[in-house]
């Protein structure tokens, strides 16, 4: 492929409900300068590819190749995210576990 050749990457995040969630979420898995737009998310993947979240659409588009491109990165980063979220809300301590994997304690147990 030539250098001046821009491979994109689409990816469906039709789940995604919470915009702070997936912002988390892009953070676990090395984004930087995550930041809102008026149509969504941008951010920097930690290799310096540039990302974008449209939420009227749910698409995630990556340029390059980024690791994040790779089908359900973002997605199991999410879901995890929604799982620590709803943990925290009813005061759960969270220990993770390996890759996607966590032990929930209820506090006073």
């Amino acid at each position: 492929m030539p250098c001046y050749t821009v491979q994109t990457t689409s990816l469906d995040l039709s789940q995604v409900r919470d915009m702070t969630i997936l912002k988390a979420a892009l953070a676990v898995l090395g984004a930087q300068n995550v930041q809102e737009t008026t149509s969504g998310l941008s951010f920097r993947d930690g290799e310096g590819w540039y990302g974008r979240y449209v939420s009227g659409t749910k698409i995630v588009e990556i340029d390059g190749a980024s690791r994040m491109a790779e089908p359900g990165v973002i997605a199991r980063a999410y879901a995890g995210e929604v799982v620590t979220a709803a943990a925290r809300k009813f005061g759960w301590q969270v220990a993770p576990k390996g890759e996607n994997k966590f032990q929930m304690k209820r506090r006073g147990m």
